[in-house]
């Protein structure tokens, strides 16, 4: 991973650390999130879904970090809600009306949120699924408050959870797509046309 600081039209190189591989404390393809201290929590889903969780100033100090096996997930993107607990754009298989999951990855624990946009679809769950976290985004906005967007950018919103409960507080882009399951009832189908409705710019 790569620290940049960017001050006017310079960008300087402030720091790196993480190794490319497949063994201890190495990444195929991590994607990183800050936690609110400071730290950094990494998953790296094509190494097998592993889990990173490194304290703040201890980037360079492997003996200080700690990773956890899991499960594979729909999706990768995801905000860390502190060192060992994360709020992903993803749902373990199969499971019903969330799209959205809540893990507690140092005790092995995965929780769906129930958050489920309410877009006229009423099939199988896999799909629905699949399709809100395949090219998803979320980020933290430091406020105690997130940013998800998916659809291609045709469905935004602001959010803010408490447990297991997601609160939308701004609703920025809602024009859902019309999809359905292929033969398969695993895959969907999606058929968009049209521009996105745009609530308020993003």
């Amino acid at each position: 991973f790569t620290m940049l600081s960017i001050s006017g039209d310079s960008l300087k190189i402030i720091d790196r650390f993480g190794s490319y591989g497949s063994g201890p404390d190495e990444m195929i393809d991590g994607k990183i999130a800050k936690t609110p201290d400071g730290g950094y929590v990494i998953l790296d889903v094509p190494s097998g879904t592993r889990i990173f969780s490194i304290p703040a100033g201890a980037e360079h100090d492997r003996s200080k970090w700690s990773h956890v096996s899991m499960d594979t997930m729909l999706g990768s993107q995801f905000v860390a809600l502190n060192d060992s607990v994360m709020l992903i754009a993803s749902a373990p298989f199969k499971s019903e009306g969330s799209i959205f999951s809540i893990i507690d990855f140092k005790n092995g624990k995965y929780e769906p949120t129930g958050f489920w946009p309410d877009d006229g679809y009423d099939g199988p769950s896999t799909p629905k699924n699949m399709l809100y976290s395949s090219n998803a985004t979320m980020q933290s906005r430091g406020d105690g408050r997130y940013f998800y967007s998916a659809l291609a950018r045709r469905y935004a919103i602001i959010f803010t959870i408490d447990g297991t409960t997601v609160n939308i507080a701004e609703t920025l882009i809602d024009d859902p797509v019309n999809f359905k399951p292929q033969d398969n009832g695993m895959m969907p189908s999606v058929h968009t046309g049209g521009a996105p409705h745009i609530i308020r710019p993003v």
